[in-house]
C-alpha cells in the first residue's frame, strides 16, 4: 500500500502530495525522514498517510510470512501501537485524535475515577486507587482507553507518558513538534526537592509510626542534606549533590520499609456502599471514610518515598553523562541538566524503532547532526509555505524594549499599543474580528487584563478552554496567555490577528537557563525565533486563511538570522 492510498482527506494542500511522493520514493531505503514545514501545511495528515502505509505493509507481511525471524519475534513482542504519534502538548494530541478518528492516551490522572468519580483526589494505581479490589474496576476510565489504545494500530499520546511509561515498544515512530524534544528531556529529567514539603512528610511519618522513624534516621538524613545545601555555593553543589542524594536513598529505603510493615499489618473492612450520613449522602461519607483511614495514608507516603528516589536515580544516570545545574530558592533546590542530543540515551532512539518521521516547522537541516543520527540513513524534506505571504503578513513596529530592567515601562507601553490595535477591531462596543495575545508571562496577561481599556472583551483563558478551544472561542473574546504558542488550531474567523507583546526569550535570572545560553549562545536566540514562528501559525491554518501578526518590542530585530525564509518574507517593518 501506498501512503497516497492512506490520505485521509479529498484533496491535498499545495505541496502535501508532492512531500508524499518523495516519502515515497524513501521509504524502504532510510530509517530516518525529516520534515520541516510551516505551520498549517498539513504535516498532520502526512504523518498519519506515513505510519498507516507502514503499518499496513508491515502487517500485510506478517500474516503472510515475509518476516525474517527476527522482524516476527519483535513484531509479536511489540507492546502497544505499531504506529505512534508523539505530540508535546494535549491540545495537538486531541486535535490529531479527533481529526483522524485514532485512540489518544493521557496519564491516569487525567481521567475521573468510577467509583469515586469527581468528589475526591483518586486516580488509577494512586495513594486511593482499590484496583482490582474495587467494585466498578471494569469501568475504571482509564483502563478502558488504556486498553483501547494499546490493541490499536495507530495512537497518539505526548511526549511524556512515552518516554515516561516503558510499556509502548512502537515499531513505527512520528515525532511532531521534534523541536522541543530537547527541552522535553531537560523537564523528564529535572529533579526537584523542597526541604518545608519534606519537614511536613515527616511529620506525617511520625503520627503514623512515632518510634522507628528516629532508629531509621530518615528526619536527621534530610537535615544534614538542607545544611549541606545550603552551606555551599550553587557552582559547587553541581559537583556534590549526586553524591549527596546517593547517601540518602538507603534511609529512605529503609523508611519504606518501615512504613510497609505497619501498613500490612492493618486490615480494612470492606466498604459498604450503602452507608449514608444525616443529610442521607452516602457518596460523601464513603470518600471521607477511605481518605482518613491510616492505611491509605501510609500508602500515600510510601509512593511519596518511592517517586524520590526514583527521581534521585534518574538524575543520577542523566549526570553520568550530561551537566547538571542546581539552582536553590528559599526552602528548596532543583537540579536540571542540559541536554546534548549526541550524547543522550533515550526511548526515541531505541533499535526497536524500524523508522522514525521527525516534523515541525523549525527544525532544519542541523537536527540531522543534532540528533547524532547517519546522514546516509535520513532523508530532509523542506516544504514551502502554502498561504499567500499576503495572508500573513507580519508587522514589526518597534515601539520599545523589553527587558527585564524596563519592564514596568514596557508593559505599559504594550498595553497602550494593544489598545491601538483593539480600536479597529471593536466598533460601538461590538468586536469585529476575534485575536489572541501572547503575553510571555501570566503577570503580563493580568497587567493587561487590569489596565485595557477593553479588558471586557479579554480573558486570560484555563487549560479546559484552551483544550476544548474551537467551543470557547464561539463567545467574542480574546484571548491573552503565555502558553498559546504551539498547539492551537484558530483557523478563519476564530482569529483574524494575533499580537506579540514581546520577544519569548527565556528568563536570563534563571541560572539553568544563564548557564545554557553562556555554553549555546545561539541556542538562545534560536529558541525564541522558534517560538515566534511557532506562535504566528497558531491563527493561520489553510491555503485561503488570513490573520495579521504584530509585534512591538525591538528585540525582535536580533532574531531575523534565525527565522525561517518563508518567514522572513512576510515581515514588514514600521520605525516610527
Amino acid at each position: 500500500m501506498k501512503i497516497n492510498e492512506c490520505f485521509p482527506f479529498k484533496e491535498y494542500k499545495k505541496g502535501q502530495k508532492e512531500i508524499i511522493d518523495e516519502l515515497q520514493t524513501n521509504l524502504y531505503t532510510k530509517k530516518y525522514f525529516i520534515l520541516e514545514n510551516p505551520p498549517g501545511s498539513g504535516k498532520s495528515a502526512i504523518a498519519y498517510s506515513w505510519g498507516t502505509a507502514l503499518y499496513h505493509n508491515k502487517h500485510s507481511a506478517y500474516l503472510s510470512g515475509r518476516l525474517t525471524g527476527e522482524e516476527f519475534r519483535i513484531y509479536n513482542s511489540q507492546k502497544g501501537p505499531k504506529v505512534l504519534i508523539l505530540t508535546a502538548n494535549k491540545n495537538l494530541q486531541m486535535q490529531y485524535s479527533r481529526d483522524f478518528k485514532i485512540p489518544t492516551i493521557w496519564s491516569s490522572k487525567d481521567y475521573d475515577c468510577a467509583f469515586f468519580e469527581k468528589e475526591a483526589d483518586v486516580h488509577y494505581n494512586g495513594p486511593f486507587c482499590l484496583l482490582d479490589a474495587c467494585p466498578k474496576y471494569d469501568k475504571c476510565e482509564y483502563l478502558k482507553a488504556k486498553y483501547i489504545f494499546n490493541d490499536s494500530n495507530i495512537g497518539v499520546t505526548n511526549y511524556h507518558y512515552y518516554l515516561t511509561y516503558s510499556h509502548l515498544t512502537p515499531i513505527f515512530l512520528i515525532c511532531d513538534e521534534a523541536h522541543n524534544i530537547e527541552k522535553i528531556l531537560e523537564d523528564i529529567n529535572s529533579f526537584e526537592l523542597d526541604f518545608n514539603s519534606m519537614q511536613r512528610l515527616i511529620e506525617q511519618i511520625k503520627k503514623v509510626i512515632p518510634h522507628p522513624i528516629k532508629k531509621i534516621g530518615f528526619p536527621l538524613a534530610i537535615r544534614k542534606l538542607m545544611e549541606k545545601v545550603y552551606s555551599h555555593k550553587e557552582e559547587d553543589l553541581d559537583k556534590i549533590i549526586i553524591s549527596e542524594l546517593l547517601n540518602v536513598i538507603p534511609i529512605i529505603q529503609k523508611q519504606i520499609e518501615a512504613l510497609n510493615e505497619v501498613k500490612d499489618a492493618i486490615k480494612i473492612t470492606k466498604i459498604n456502599k450503602k452507608k449514608k450520613n444525616n443529610n442521607n449522602n452516602d457518596k460523601e461519607v464513603l470518600v471521607d471514610d477511605y481518605k482518613n483511614s491510616l492505611k491509605n495514608k501510609i500508602m500515600r507516603l510510601i509512593i511519596r518515598l518511592e517517586n524520590i528516589t526514583k527521581k534521585i536515580g534518574q538524575i543520577h544516570d542523566v549526570a553520568r553523562e550530561e551537566k547538571i545545574i542546581v539552582s536553590k530558592k528559599d526552602s528548596s533546590f532543583s537540579i536540571k541538566p542540559i541536554i546534548n542530543l549526541k550524547n543522550t540515551k533515550s526511548k526515541l532512539k531505541s533499535q526497536i524503532i524500524e523508522k522514525i518521521l521527525f516534523m515541525s516547522a523549525t527544525i532544519g537541516k542541523e537536527f540531522i547532526e543534532t540528533m547524532n543520527i547517519p546522514e546516509d540513513k535520513t532523508i530532509y524534506l523542506r516544504g514551502g509555505n502554502n498561504i499567500p505571504k499576503e495572508n500573513r503578513k507580519f508587522y514589526f513596529i518597534p515601539k520599545y524594549k523589553f527587558v527585564y530592567q524596563n519592564k514596568d515601562h514596557a508593559i505599559e507601553m504594550a498595553t497602550k499599543c494593544i489598545d491601538n490595535i483593539l480600536d479597529k477591531v471593536i466598533c460601538n462596543g461590538k468586536l469585529q474580528k476575534k485575536g489572541i495575545i501572547h503575553s510571555v508571562s501570566y503577570a503580563n496577561a493580568e497587567y493587561i487584563l487590569k489596565n485595557s481599556k477593553y479588558s471586557n472583551f479579554l480573558i486570560i483563558p484555563n487549560t479546559q478552554q484552551l483544550r476544548n478551544i474551537r467551543e470557547t472561542m464561539q463567545d467574542d473574546i480574546i484571548l491573552v496567555s503565555p502558553i498559546m504558542l504551539e498547539g492551537l488550531d484558530l483557523p478563519y474567523d476564530l482569529s483574524r490577528f494575533q499580537i506579540f507583546i514581546k520577544v519569548p526569550f527565556l528568563n536570563l535570572q534563571d541560572r539553568w537557563t544563564k548557564t545554557k545560553a553562556e555554553l549555546y549562545p545561539k541556542w538562545y536566540l534560536r529558541s525564541a525565533a522558534i517560538s515566534i514562528v511557532q506562535g504566528s501559525g497558531r491563527s493561520i491554518r489553510h491555503e485561503d486563511d488570513s490573520a495579521t501578526t504584530f509585534m512591538f518590542d525591538s528585540n525582535f530585530g536580533r532574531l531575523k538570522e534565525f527565522l525561517p525564509e518563508w518567514f522572513k518574507e512576510t515581515i514588514i517593518t514600521i520605525k516610527k
